[in-house]
């Protein structure tokens, strides 16, 4: 065989292995993400009456089979609204995030499945994915809030509420300078206070509750977070006090909490050992050395 032809030969090959590639990497593009696949939203093309009712719920997110509810309906929500898998979030117009547990509220309505499902109203997703979550006589909640104009509200922790539970009787009260110390705390130690809850005691004690963001949780964990409950008096004798801090894709890293007869502290597993405050463990554990410098 010339080489002329063993070029041409080696060519056709060439086109056919690039033709394949490409109907594959085609047929696999046209399958939906699943982590989006159960997700409905609102067309841009939606040309119906608004609906202005308040609508809202708990969120309950299991993008792996496609249900992303609302105290157990499905939901119609506004464009460009997305869901991820890792960290598994539902991500809102208007930058607004939200996790499994949240309160998610905002203008609009209730609509029968049937009209959701005889593509009446314009909708865009795997409506039978999304409708099989919840059963057929379910209303769909229809979210008709412009950006900005949605709210979510992150429901305590579970640890949080422990450390509550152990206070006794408190309410919630503004204590402005209580929030504007524990604010410059945080700023200070180089994080974030995303939330600051003052409680009220029944013997007239002022008790903050903190939420703290901060990009690199073990190493503000190591070298800051001391400094940050120093300045909050998180250490004295009497003190009480709960702190949380979470990362900038709001997942959990290290809590702890002082209460009248004791405290507790709860670091995530794999940032164990940058914990400023040391805790007992099982001996026979031994959890990985602290991921920070």
């Amino acid at each position: 065989m010339s080489d002329v032809g063993w070029a041409r030969r080696t060519g056709s090959w060439f086109l056919l292995v690039v033709l394949a590639l490409l109907v594959l990497v085609g047929c696999d593009l046209s399958r939906p993400d699943a982590s989006s696949r159960g997700l409905l939203t609102r067309s841009n093309q939606e040309d119906q009456a608004e609906m202005t009712a308040i609508v809202g719920g708990t969120l309950e997110l299991d993008p792996d089979r496609g249900c992303v509810l609302l105290d157990g309906k499905p939901v119609v929500w506004p464009a460009g609204t997305t869901v991820t898998t890792d960290p598994p979030e539902l991500h809102l117009p208007g930058d607004l995030t939200a996790s499994a547990g949240d309160m998610i509220s905002g203008a609009g309505g209730e609509v029968a499945s049937a009209t959701v499902r005889d593509s009446s109203m314009r909708v865009d997703g795997d409506v039978t994915t999304a409708l099989s979550c919840a059963p057929s006589e379910s209303q769909v909640l229809v979210f008709w809030a412009r950006d900005g104009d949605m709210q979510v509200s992150r429901v305590g922790s579970g640890d949080r509420l422990a450390w509550a539970s152990e206070l006794g009787r408190a309410s919630e009260v503004r204590d402005g300078l209580l929030a504007l110390k524990v604010e410059r705390a945080a700023r200070r130690s180089g994080a974030r206070a995303l939330e600051v809850t003052v409680l009220a005691l029944s013997d007239g004690r002022r008790v903050p509750a903190v939420t703290l963001e901060a990009a690199d949780p073990a190493s503000y964990m190591k070298h800051q977070l001391r400094g940050f409950l120093e300045r909050i008096g998180y250490f004295k004798p009497t003190a009480l006090a709960y702190v949380e801090l979470r990362d900038e894709h709001d997942r959990f890293a290290w809590s702890a909490g002082r209460f009248a007869n004791g405290g507790m502290v709860h670091p995530r597993p794999d940032l164990d050992q940058c914990s400023p405050i040391v805790h007992s463990q099982l001996a026979l554990a031994k959890p990985p050395p602290c991921p920070a410098d």
